[in-house]
């Protein structure tokens, strides 16, 4: 009722902004803006966290290990990667099953490093691609380039699932388990294991 403070509307003109009524419902991504932007001195701080690599380390690390990658993109001018980073991310099994299952990467959609990845090498000229990396706009196959993505390969650096949004937590975990336990080789429906799955970060 009455006139919205402008730490109200905030959250609300990211979330209809970034047209993510189909990822999360409204309130809980203002709760989560808020908390985000806005902390108070009784939120707990949250040491558990995800052990993000630079793009070429944690390329080399999968190699050697023979596993998936997770890489999560980012720009700077990218408010609900910074949600994602204080909320999902800091959740305590979702980033130990990431840590466990991936090589979580964080990589920066406008970087300028070159990367090798899948026998190809990738690089930012900056003169085309309004400033995103080669990497970036491969992965996603001429869709339009966006932050947060998220790109999750196998361990013979095959592009599993680009997903081209903000997640929730419950979608978050969805992807890490499916693709983490091979559900996708058994041809299972990731439709119906959303509803299925014995979802643990949200208990």
């Amino acid at each position: 009722s009455g006139a919205l403070k402008v730490d109200q509307m905030a959250p609300l003109l990211v979330f209809f902004a970034e047209h993510l009524v189909n990822v999360s419902d409204v309130n809980t991504f203002s709760r989560d803006f808020k908390r985000t932007f806005q902390p108070d001195s009784t939120q707990k701080a949250n040491k558990t966290k995800i052990n993000w690599k630079e793009i070429n380390e944690g390329i080399a690390i999968a190699q050697k290990e023979h596993k998936k990658l997770w890489i999560q993109t980012y720009d700077a001018s990218c408010l609900t990667c910074t949600v994602m980073d204080s909320t999902i991310y800091k959740n305590e099994f979702l980033a130990s099953y990431i840590n466990e299952k991936y090589i979580p990467i964080k990589f920066n959609a406008m970087s300028k490093d070159t990367v090798k990845l899948q026998d190809k090498t990738f690089v930012n000229s900056n003169t085309s691609l309004n400033g995103y990396h080669q990497l970036f706009a491969s992965a996603l196959n001429n869709q339009e380039l966006k932050s947060p993505t998220l790109l999750i390969f196998d361990e013979q650096e095959q592009l599993l699932a680009p997903v081209r949004s903000f997640m929730n937590l419950r979608y978050a975990e969805a992807l890490a388990t499916y693709f983490g336990e091979n559900k996708n080789k058994e041809n299972v429906d990731f439709t119906q294991y959303i509803k299925t799955h014995d979802y643990q970060s949200i208990k």
